[in-house]
This record gives structure tokens, C-alpha cells and sequence, in this order.
């Protein structure tokens, strides 16, 4: 599995850094290049729900497989239609989607697949472990080669990643399936409904009776939402004609050395959590991505990269912190459907914010867009030493919470 990670990482990698860079090359209005960027996440206030329910119906690896086949053939499509000729933005942005799409459902499934198979003293370390290979993969060598990747043009691009996603797709179908990946229906029927309906009806329910989930939902929604309007513009401040001047092939290793906070963080997180607790994290980590934003108004390429080495080490703790609390607390039967409500409202802010970053970047620039999204950052933060909103991470109200 980690084999099968490793590929598919490496190519999303490369797929998150280059359709921003891609888009460049078809304009440079930031309100379009939001819009674009929004459907790269759109999926997942769409398509995360469905998903969440496909895998605890079915077996999470036979859903990998074929998500990540529909992935593989979608990255093939768009490279020929980008080699017959001239892209329009709008359908660069519709194959943009459905990749996407494809990609919420495969991630939806390996999440559910990770409790199935690991014992439950052993997930904070498999957390770590998968999110030092996704940092090593997404953030650290594919945005590395998206630069070099971009320079062969759309059909190129893409058609280099279809290549890596096709070796993740052989490596997943070699992998065996167990018995422990198929979800188990629970002896009361009214714990699991029939209907597909009934099963996203009780999954949402149990999800928002579930205040310790939401609220920590709301807090990754803000950080998302953070993220994703920094990383839409950023290649506007750092590339060429930008304030930076830097060159995609840079911008692209710029990328890549900001996810060294990330990989170094994820080898320690696990001894982290399991000595403090996630309440630690969940109270501070704001803040900390606010003072990583901040430095972005530096008008410096090393500013850049120590803001973007420092959000990467915060967010990993934080993931791994929110991914165990979860997996710990979640029956398992009703896991996909609960951890994709999470992702529906922790991810589903992410395609708002591309389109709201282009618009108000076209208002206010580049560095008004970073300080105001600091400020939004430290307010939430502030909101969440709330004594009401701390008495959800008292030591304890975990079992209690697992057991409504």
C-alpha cells in the first residue's frame, strides 16, 4: 500500500502544482485563474458525501482501483485534446473537475481503509507515516518536477502524470484483498439503513450530533480555505511578471522546499500526540498558520519559503491529531460516511476560496489578500479559547463521545 501511495502522491504532487501554472499559460486575469483553481476543489462539496457512503457500502481498495483507473483515463483525454489543438479555459476547467472528482473518491476510501487494516495503538504512527509519504510526494518531489513538467506543455504535462498514476493503479491492483477492508453491516438494521439515502442520512447525523467533530471540522475549513486562497495567487506573486520575478522551474522547487517542514515534522508527530493529546494541537495550530501567512508579505523568494516550511510542519500535526482522533472515536461501520461530512465541510470551503481569492486580489492585491487572510486566521483562533468551545477537548469526553 505505502508502494501504491508513494506513486499516486508523487503524481498529485505534480497535478496540484501544475494546473495553476498551466492556467497562467491560457491568462492571466486572477479572477479566472480563481475560478479555475475552484473547480479543482469542487468535487469535494459534490462529490465527498456520495463517496463517504460508496465506502462503507463496499470494499475501500476495489474503489481505489477503479477511481484511480477513471483518473488515469480522464489525464490521458486531456492531454490529447491539449495536443489537437488550442485549450479553452473553460474546458481545461472541466477536465480539471472531473480529475478531481476521481481523486475525492480514491482519498475518501484510503482514509477508511487505514482503521480496517492498523490496530488502534499503532494510528498515530500510520498516520505519520502516511503523511511523511504524502509530504514527501505532494509537496516535496512532485511539485519539484511540475515546474520541468510544465515546460513540456499541457499534453506533456499531463500526459507525465497519467504515466506515474498508471504505476500507483498497477500497484494497487497487485495488492491483495482482505477481509477486514470489506465494511461490516452491524446486526441493528436501524444502525444501517438499507438505502443509499438512509446510510448518508444516519452517517450526517451522527456527524453533527457529534459537536468535538464539527468543531474540529471548522477549524480545518478555515485553514483550508487559508490555503487554498494563498497557494491560488501565490504563483502570481512569485512568478514572473510577479513582484519575484522567479521562473515556473523555481517557483515549482520554491514549492517543494516548503514541504521540508512537513516531512520533518511527520517522522515526531506521533510521539507528539501520544505523550500531549490532540488538545495541544487543535488550541494553538491556528495561530501558527496565521504568523506562516504573514511572512508572505515579505517581498522575499526565502520569506516565501520559510512561510510555506512552516505551515507544512503545523499542518501535519494538526492532521495527524484530527485523522487519530477520528479513527479512535468513529465506529467503524459508520467511518467513511462520517470522515467524508468532515471533508465535505473541512474541504468543501476550498473551491469558495479560489473563486474569493481572485476577486478580492483583484480588489486589494496580493499582499492585501495575505493580511487579511492572517487576520481571518488569528480570529478564528482567538473564537477557539472560547471556555464553552474548550470543554470539548477535556480529557475523557472522548469515550463519552464514541459511545452516543
Amino acid at each position: 500500500m505505502q508502494s501504491s501511495l508513494l506513486f499516486s502522491g508523487l503524481s498529485d504532487g505534480v497535478y496540484r502544482v501544475a494546473v495553476p501554472l498551466l492556467t497562467l499559460t491560457l491568462t492571466r486575469d486572477p479572477v479566472v485563474i480563481g475560478l479555475v483553481s475552484a473547480s479543482a476543489w469542487l468535487p469535494w462539496l459534490v462529490v465527498a458525501l456520495p463517496a463517504g457512503v460508496l465506502a462503507d457500502r463496499k470494499a475501500p481498495l476495489g474503489i481505489m482501483r477503479w477511481s484511480q483507473a477513471a483518473r488515469l483515463v480522464l489525464l490521458f483525454v486531456l492531454g490529447a485534446i491539449a495536443a489537437l489543438g488550442d485549450l479553452p479555459v473553460w474546458l481545461f476547467a472541466l477536465c480539471v473537475f472531473l480529475v478531481s472528482a476521481s481523486g475525492v473518491v480514491n482519498d475518501v476510501s484510503a482514509q477508511g481503509l487505514v482503521p480496517r487494516i492498523v490496530a488502534e495503538p499503532m494510528l498515530p504512527k500510520a498516520n505519520g507515516r502516511v503523511q511523511v509519504i504524502q509530504i514527501g510526494t505532494q509537496q516535496l518531489s512532485g511539485p519539484a518536477l511540475a515546474g520541468y513538467c510544465v515546460l513540456l506543455g499541457t499534453a506533456g504535462a499531463f500526459g507525465s502524470m497519467g504515466l506515474v498514476y498508471a504505476v500507483a493503479l498497477v500497484l494497487i491492483v497487485l495488492l491483495p484483498m482482505r477481509q477486514e477492508e470489506v465494511a461490516t453491516a452491524p446486526a441493528d438494521a436501524s444502525v444501517r439503513p438499507s438505502s443509499v439515502f438512509g446510510d448518508l442520512k444516519y452517517g450526517l447525523a451522527y456527524f453533527f450530533r457529534r459537536r468535538d467533530l464539527l468543531t474540529i471540522a471548522c477549524m480545518a475549513a478555515v485553514m483550508n480555505f487559508a490555503f487554498i486562497s494563498m497557494m491560488t495567487i501565490l504563483p502570481l506573486w512569485v512568478t514572473e511578471p510577479g513582484p519575484l520575478g522567479a521562473s515556473t522551474e523555481v517557483y515549482g522547487g520554491v514549492v517543494a522546499l516548503g514541504a521540508l517542514g512537513g516531512l520533518s515534522s511527520g517522522v515526531v508527530v506521533h510521539r507528539f500526540v501520544a505523550r500531549y493529546g490532540e488538545r495541544v494541537v487543535f488550541r494553538f495550530c491556528l495561530f501558527g498558520v496565521a504568523l506562516s501567512v504573514l511572512l508572505l508579505c515579505i517581498t522575499s523568494v526565502l520569506a516565501v519559503i520559510a512561510a510555506l516550511i512552516s505551515y507544512s510542519a503545523i499542518v501535519i500535526f494538526f492532521n495527524v491529531a484530527n485523522m487519530t482522533y477520528r479513527q479512535r472515536t468513529v465506529p467503524l461501520e459508520v467511518f467513511s460516511r462520517v470522515n467524508a461530512a468532515y471533508r465535505w465541510i473541512s474541504w468543501g470551503v476550498m473551491p469558495l476560496s479560489a473563486a474569493a481569492s481572485g476577486l478580492i486580489t483583484d480588489a486589494v492585491g496580493v499582499r492585501g489578500l495575505f493580511l487579511g487572510t492572517a487576520t481571518a486566521l488569528f480570529a478564528a483562533g482567538l473564537l477557539l479559547q472560547v471556555p464553552a468551545l474548550n470543554r470539548i477537548y477535556r480529557h475523557g469526553e472522548v469515550g463519552e463521545a464514541a459511545r452516543e
